[in-house]
């Protein structure tokens, strides 16, 4: 452990990882502290995808396509396999197949994508549910990875090829350059940035609570594996997507959508053929997933194993799971090879 640092970053999870290996790759001395001993945050309770499409146009759009290329980059170096790629969005109503096609038409967000008809999307994908599909819509430019495995085999490489410092089990109680207040004492470092995940009542609480920001509930869907070998053949979302993902969501079509009552969505499980008796965690094979705004009770549990109605999101409000609070660089780093770790010790 050294004495100063160039950049101290407050939280482990993917948010704060990415930010050490930007650091990192420009050669700067850097330190990751955490409170916990591993991740233990949306980064791994969350499905893994790095989601491309239907992202809002712009500057969110490139920084995702960015996220995807680095992701491409690093995730051989640090052991981390791609569990699927590409995405199919399943339709279930007209209006949504419209909401596709007008995507699709897109120059800039629909690049590379495609619109299924109900029998191709069946033969490529035959793992979706053919009662009441419409179509799909084909995206090459996601990537899924193994959440509960990624992060800490980030952390590890960047330990190893980029002699970044990790302190987990550490509290922060006061983060200001270059002075971060700790459970092990004072860390000295020129610029902090601070991960909080969703934690809004810690660090710099005054500068999160002025961006307005409404978490997310998120509720995972585990399946019964229906045999030995059986897999999805990409990532796979409902169309209930084209109206939480803001690049679906601007589309003149989707005020269609919109204006449907929420009791028409059908249930998230009913997205699969094979949707069957969640079974335990050990035998799980597939998630589905649906975002859910604050307004929901707060009792209403996280990770259920149901498949529930989706309530309506609040697009016109930002949401966050994370937050980071640096300068984002457009600018390229290099990413130095390193020894693959090996290590399966990753729990």
């Amino acid at each position: 452990m050294r004495t100063y640092y160039d950049q101290s970053i407050v939280g482990a999870g993917i948010v704060g990882i990415a930010h050490a290996l930007a650091a990192a790759s420009l050669g700067l001395r850097v330190v990751v502290l955490d409170r916990d001993r591993r991740a233990v945050g949306a980064s791994v309770r969350n499905f893994g995808l790095v989601t491309v499409t239907g992202q809002q146009r712009g500057l969110c759009h490139r920084r995702a396509l960015r996220s995807r290329d680095i992701g491409d980059a690093v995730g051989p170096l640090a052991d981390i396999p791609i569990v699927h790629r590409g995405l199919v969005l399943a339709a279930f109503r007209d209006e949504s197949m419209d909401v596709i096609d007008a995507f699709v038409a897109d120059a800039e967000m629909g690049a590379g994508c495609s619109d299924l008809t109900r029998q191709t999307a069946l033969a490529a994908h035959p793992e979706l549910n053919p009662e009441r599909l419409l179509g799909a819509l084909w995206s090459p430019h996601e990537r899924r990875v193994d959440p509960r495995y990624a992060v800490a085999r980030l952390a590890r490489w960047l330990a190893r090829s980029h002699d970044v410092d990790f302190l987990f089990g550490v509290a922060v109680h006061g983060a200001a350059a270059p002075r971060v207040e700790t459970s092990i004492g004072p860390i000295r470092a020129d610029r902090v940035v601070v991960c909080p995940g969703s934690d809004f009542t810690g660090l710099w609480s005054d500068r999160i609570a002025a961006l307005g920001l409404t978490k997310c509930k998120l509720h995972m869907l585990r399946l019964a594996q229906p045999a030995p070998d059986w897999r999805l053949s990409a990532g796979i979302m409902n169309d209930t997507s084209v109206v939480r993902y803001l690049g679906y969501a601007e589309l003149p079509p989707a005020e269609t959508v919109r204006a449907r009552p929420h009791s028409s969505w059908l249930p998230i499980c009913t997205i699969l053929a094979t949707c069957s008796t969640p079974a335990p965690s050990r035998h799980a094979s597939a998630d589905g997933t649906s975002h859910m705004r604050t307004s929901v009770p707060t009792g209403w549990p996280c990770g259920s194993r149901m498949g529930l109605p989706i309530p309506w999101p609040n697009t016109s409000r930002p949401s966050a799971t994370c937050a980071g609070w640096t300068q984002a660089t457009a600018r390229p780093f290099p990413v130095r090879p390193s020894a693959v770790c090996r290590s399966r010790a990753d729990r």
